[in-house]
């Protein structure tokens, strides 16, 4: 499963629903227990969606990335998380992806 989400990541930005799709590819590495390449997926996803940019994929790749942290448990992970959390909420409320906004405050509520 990673190295097919991994090589779709490579080929798109966002699928259909506008999911990032290297979010996905992060999620999959993570699965896998391979930390390090979730990472790079998640801040790459992170990176291209602020870049392009893809407003309502912001808080979903970042909503993502800090559940990897928050799993992970590793040094800095925790606040890590928390800070992304914090963000994913402020833009899933600003733009109306309700969804998003509610998922984050769940998992932060989770790891305070």
């Amino acid at each position: 499963m990673q190295a097919e989400a991994e090589k779709i990541a490579a080929e798109w930005d966002c699928n259909i629903l506008g999911f990032p799709v290297r979010t996905a590819g992060g999620i999959a590495a993570a699965g896998a227990g391979n930390w390090t390449r979730a990472e790079e997926h998640h801040r790459a996803a992170i990176a291209r969606m602020g870049a392009v940019p893809y407003i309502t994929a912001q808080p979903i790749a970042r909503y993502w990335y800090a559940d990897m942290l928050a799993e992970r448990r590793g040094p800095g992970d925790t606040e890590g998380a928390k800070t992304l959390l914090k963000e994913s909420i402020a833009t899933s409320e600003r733009i109306g992806l309700a969804l998003y906004a509610r998922l984050a405050r769940q998992r932060l509520a989770r790891i305070l």
